[in-house]
């Protein structure tokens, strides 16, 4: 595994800077500074492609509903799910907390429009009793139907934000096997800054190579996502 400070070493010495460096990633000027600047880039940039659906961002959730609640955000769970990037909506399963899991139960997702057509209106958007399908909101925020009429848990899994690293020992979350793509990105943008074709081109090339594995090992399932470069 490498830290966040290693990557930046690895980018000096693939895009051939000066010195031997960085000795560390707070308060670098310079080339440096930009070093750092340019795998932070990278690491997000990876994590961001596709959607952000890359197994090593999916993660589980768990939580009770609140009677008569039937709309929830990632700061009104319990606990609160503040690293949430996109739910996964063939996970969702719920049971009445008193009864325990012997009781759970699969969610149907519907998307938004046909909930707000269908289950917001009328006397339907005020029915409560035992969740069977749920929505995502525009806001991201999950909204059950019927609105809980007692205690349930819900469980499921979501996909992580893009997590940014800021010391020195931070470490990515991208898998160790996999991290060299951060470097060759990093090392794209060096060669783009300094407009070096050659240096740039060899990085892509590197970049692409790594990134092929990375889609074939860890992402979930076939997604349009934006090209590589």
């Amino acid at each position: 595994m490498s830290t966040f400070l290693q990557l930046c070493v690895k980018v000096r010495r693939e895009g051939a800077g000066a010195g031997s460096g960085p000795t560390a990633v707070a308060a670098q000027v310079g080339e440096y500074g930009r070093i750092v600047e340019w795998v932070l880039a990278a690491d997000e940039h990876i994590q961001g492609l596709h959607g952000g659906r890359w197994k090593f961002l999916q993660t589980d959730f768990s939580f009770p509903t609140v009677a008569g609640t039937g709309n929830y955000t990632k700061a009104t769970t319990s606990p609160t799910l503040p690293e949430l990037g996109t739910w996964k909506e063939d996970t969702f399963r719920c049971h009445l907390t008193a009864t325990g899991v012997s009781d759970q139960q699969e969610l149907e997702y519907v998307t938004w429009d046909e909930f707000r057509y269908v289950y917001a209106r009328g006397t339907s958007s005020t029915q409560q009793g035992r969740p069977s399908l749920f929505t995502i909101k525009p806001d991201n925020s999950v909204t059950f139907w019927p609105i809980p009429s007692a205690v349930y848990t819900i469980t499921g899994e979501y996909y992580k934000r893009p997590q940014v690293m800021a010391a020195d020992a931070s470490e990515p979350l991208i898998p160790r096997e996999f991290q060299m793509a951060i470097v060759w990105k990093a090392v794209m943008l060096m060669g783009a800054y300094q407009e070096a074709n050659g240096k740039f081109v060899s990085a892509q090339t590197e970049f692409k190579s790594v990134m092929h594995k990375l889609i074939r090992h860890q992402l979930n399932r076939v997604s349009y996502g934006a090209p590589l470069a």
